[in-house]
């Protein structure tokens, strides 16, 4: 399951691993190769872990990782989160945030997608007042 806390100054991203190796598959893959890969679509490092195996937790049912930073308005994602070279900013205030959000069906990366129309030191912006923001109501 994934689920985004958000919070006055950054989002987390929560992962709770399915049945079936989960847990152990998610601590493997950050121990072995220092990151790792969520949904096809989500990419982290062990150092992006705030909560889980690797940290002095004990709880392990759900990995918390760092997602975003809050500032001027918008969430900001390093494009390296979302498997993209480009800067994602989403209206802080206009967008409902889940899965949906960033993954189409058959775990599709819709920023992949939109990040071919982009180059890559291009933001792609979501909601918000600035003129090149793509439209919450029409990203929706």
């Amino acid at each position: 399951m994934i689920d985004f806390d958000i919070h006055n100054d950054h989002v987390v991203f929560a992962y709770e691993p399915e049945v079936g190796g989960g847990v152990e598959w998610v601590a493997k893959e950050l121990r072995d190769r220092g990151e790792l890969r969520i949904s096809k679509v989500f990419h982290f490092r062990a150092n992006d872990l705030i909560k889980g195996v690797s940290s002095s937790d004990e709880e392990v049912g759900q990995f918390q990782f760092r997602f975003g930073v809050r500032k001027d308005g918008y969430i900001h994602i390093e494009g390296r989160i979302l498997g993209i070279p480009n800067l994602v900013l989403i209206s802080d205030s206009e967008v409902a945030w889940s899965r949906k959000l960033f993954i189409a069906i058959r775990d599709t990366s819709i920023f992949r997608r939109l990040a071919q129309l982009y180059s890559p030191e291009e933001e792609i912006v979501i909601g918000g007042s600035r003129p090149d923001a793509i439209p919450a109501t029409t990203y929706q």
